[in-house]
């Protein structure tokens, strides 16, 4: 019932949206706007995708106002990975350049949802050139025991594809629910798993949500962690690549 209270005061304008964050990031990744990517869901509402509609006027606004300043992607659905994804991912794909009025190259599953080869191979067909899901849900670290990016390898037909796979180390979610750390404990994970990315020259990539990053509720003093990885992150990028 307290939910239903605050999505009345929310809806009503009497209380701010606590998954607005957007604002606070752009303060977060100022002068360092290249080196971040949004990814939206465009994807129809269903049991394991609870997104706006893409015909949501402020929604598509969001989109607009973001791609003004960042680099954005697809995040295709959870029903992508099922019985007639392939169609739904072209479609996705169709939503967030329509509403974007630009190509798109980049996605990232939801849920983190990869079968092999069929993802990859949908994925292709579709003209997505960069794919940033491969991670662990459970842990930090490395699940293609690399911390490159590189080209997916098509077994099948023996041949290097044009689809770059750009692997991440360290997701929210990972941190808070599956491995159950405090704020201050999960600053330790990410600086451990950064250092071990710096010695072999690496690139280091996480995955945050617009929600995680509002300080309340489960997500109270994540926000200090993800500005501490931030901090270190875009200080260690900017010295590396003058």
């Amino acid at each position: 019932m307290a939910e239903h209270k605050k999505r009345k005061r929310v809806f009503s304008g009497k209380e701010r949206d606590p998954y607005d964050t957007y604002d606070y990031l752009d303060t977060i990744f100022k002068g360092n706007e290249d080196k971040v990517k949004f990814f939206f869901l465009l994807g129809d509402y269903g049991r394991y995708d609870k997104n706006i509609s893409h015909t949501n006027d402020a929604y598509r606004k969001l989109i607009q106002r973001t791609q003004a300043k960042y680099d954005i992607g697809l995040h295709t659905s959870f029903a992508t990975s099922k019985k007639g994804g392939k169609k739904k991912v072209k479609i996705e794909k169709q939503r967030l350049e329509e509403i974007s009025g630009a190509e798109i190259t980049r996605n990232r599953q939801h849920y983190l949802m990869l079968k092999f080869p069929r993802t990859y191979n949908r994925l292709i067909k579709a003209g997505i050139q960069e794919d940033y899901t491969m991670g662990y849900s459970a842990l930090t670290g490395f699940r293609g025991g690399i911390c490159t990016p590189y080209y997916y390898y098509d077994l099948k037909h023996e041949t290097t594809t044009n689809l770059l796979i750009v692997p991440f180390q360290v997701m929210d979610g990972t941190l808070l629910h599956y491995m159950q750390l405090t704020p201050e404990k999960a600053i330790e994970e990410i600086k451990q798993v950064m250092q071990e990315v710096k010695n072999v020259g690496g690139t280091f990539v996480s995955i945050w949500h617009n929600e995680t990053v509002n300080d309340l509720g489960q997500w109270k003093g994540f926000r200090k962690v993800f500005e501490e990885m931030n901090s270190l992150g875009f200080e260690w990028a900017n010295s590396t690549s003058n």
